[in-house]
């Protein structure tokens, strides 16, 4: 038998889930640090009607590990959803285990804590749960298998290749010169979360971590 099965059953063994109570796993893992230095992401896939494993890897130029965590299952979906599945469930539902290594997101998912934070990532969950996903979030210790390993490993090495091919904004200016005839651009007064996303001064929750500016106090800086 293949050792790879046997490691697959008895991982659902131990989280005491049987071959009849799923159609999706997917395991993922971000990578983040300061909002601006990007971040990167990893998933697997496994799909038990198809028979198919697929690896998942993205980076984002500009991002918190909270995000890329999040978009791991979101990018993990999308390509499910459109790839594998032409855009359409068939005889729905798609019963998915998503498993992680972040209580908080596996807590956001379960709705546990409240969303404050990357809601347009949420909303696209929500959009799969309306196309027939159901969605089961579980936390897991981080490195406690070998997917969730490599994923680790992987999202570090997107997230460094994404920041060595950043562009600066005089190198963009470069390349697309302005005229006299452009509008010049409003001045926007922003403030800087300690996540390093920026903030409008009349935000008082972070859009990307949900920190509150309250909370934070001297944490906040121009």
């Amino acid at each position: 038998m293949n050792p790879n099965v046997m490691a697959l059953g008895k991982f659902l063994k131990d989280q005491e889930i049987s071959s009849s109570q799923w159609d999706l796993l997917i395991f993922g893992d971000g990578s983040g640090a300061q909002w601006k230095d990007g971040g990167g992401c990893c998933a697997f896939i496994i799909d038990n009607r198809h028979h198919v494993r697929t690896c998942l890897i993205s980076a984002q130029s500009r991002a918190t590990v909270n995000r890329m965590e999040l978009r791991a299952y979101v990018d993990a979906l999308g390509v499910h959803y459109n790839e594998l599945l032409d855009g359409k469930i068939h005889k729905p539902p798609y019963r998915v285990w998503i498993f992680s290594d972040s209580e908080y997101t596996v807590k956001c998912g379960s709705r546990e804590y409240g969303r404050k934070a990357n809601l347009d990532l949420w909303a696209v969950i929500d959009w799969f749960e309306t196309r027939g996903y159901r969605l089961r979030w579980r936390w897991l210790p981080r490195n406690s298998n070998a997917l969730h390993t490599k994923a680790d490993e992987l999202a570090g090495k997107a997230r460094i290749a994404i920041k060595d091919l950043l562009l600066s904004e005089e190198e963009v200016y470069r390349l697309l010169p302005s005229t006299d005839t452009e509008q010049k651009p409003v001045n926007v007064k922003l403030t800087t979360c300690s996540c390093g996303a920026p903030m409008l001064l009349s935000e008082l929750l972070c859009p990307q971590c949900g920190c509150s500016r309250n909370t934070l106090g001297g944490s906040f800086g121009v």
